[in-house]
């Protein structure tokens, strides 16, 4: 099970609609072209059967358009941000392997279909020369999806859908239940084999099955520092850092919690000194 940041409603549901509204230019967009694709095919090679083109150009028109709402999932996933390039990176560049695959693959199985129906024959396809078409499809559908993303999380954040952030939620899930607890609320996180836990203002402790890594990208925006290959630490709670052995430190935190912050991550022990600490 996973955890993961509650977006504010308006901003959610402007993002939706923003994806849903791109998804549908996308889709008006391939169809006029590849209607005007085919008809100019049907003008510059006479000998054609009138069905042909239509059935090549319409063929991938459909398996693109099934295909794009997973690069609009797979940015959600995987980003551009700072800290996070190598993941887009290898992320987008296996997402753009995938869609060239299902999309060459599906419209080759639809054409092969359609031809044996009209007693005919399809050929085989240049693999190569179609990643290199996809790719670049594979790269517009991704910016035409980020930039409506963008402009839905603009709106929402003047429209005052993006709460601030004291007053954001993150969900937690702990088995079944689904508990929603303020940022301000989360002390520390700490690494529990295949687990985190959480160390909430009041004593609770939930565990929730996910990694450290992903969760400390989620609550990065928020101000949380790694200081220890094991810990995550919200600053609003630090009340004193004290030196310990070989260079390291100790955090003492709100509830009595204290957290070691390693001197491997001096870019979270400067962050600290200088704020309003001890």
């Amino acid at each position: 099970m996973s955890a993961r940041s509650d977006p504010p409603p308006l901003e959610a549901a402007a993002r939706r609609r923003a994806l849903l509204l791109a998804w549908a230019a996308v889709c008006v967009f391939l169809l006029l072209q590849d209607t005007i694709n085919a008809l100019s095919e049907l003008r510059d090679r006479p000998r054609l059967q009138p069905a042909e083109p239509f059935i090549w150009e319409y063929s991938s028109a459909l398996l693109a358009m099934a295909l794009a709402p997973g690069i609009a999932w797979l940015l959600r996933a995987a980003p551009p941000k700072r800290g996070g390039w190598l993941r887009f990176v290898l992320a987008h560049l296996a997402g753009s392997l995938a869609f060239c695959g299902l999309h060459v693959g599906g419209f080759v199985l639809i054409r092969k279909a359609l031809y044996a129906l009209a007693g005919s024959h399809y050929g085989g396809t240049d693999w190569l020369y179609e990643y290199r078409k996809d790719a670049v499809t594979y790269i517009g559908f991704a910016v035409i999806f980020w930039l409506a993303d963008w402009a839905a999380r603009q709106w929402a954040a003047g429209r005052g859908g993006a709460s601030p952030p004291g007053r954001q939620l993150y969900q937690l899930r702990e088995g079944p239940r689904v508990v929603r607890v303020p940022l301000e609320e989360i002390v520390a996180v700490t690494s529990a084999r295949n687990y985190v836990e959480f160390h909430l203002q009041g004593g609770r402790k939930p565990l929730v099955r996910d990694t450290l890594a992903k969760v400390e990208e989620e609550l990065a925006a928020a101000g949380f520092l790694r200081t220890h290959r094991s810990w995550l630490v919200n600053p609003a709670h630090v009340r004193a850092i004290t030196p310990a052995t070989a260079g390291d430190f100790r955090l003492e935190l709100d509830g009595g919690v204290t957290a070691p912050l390693s001197r491997r991550f001096r870019e979270a022990l400067e962050t600290l000194r200088a704020s309003a600490l001890p």
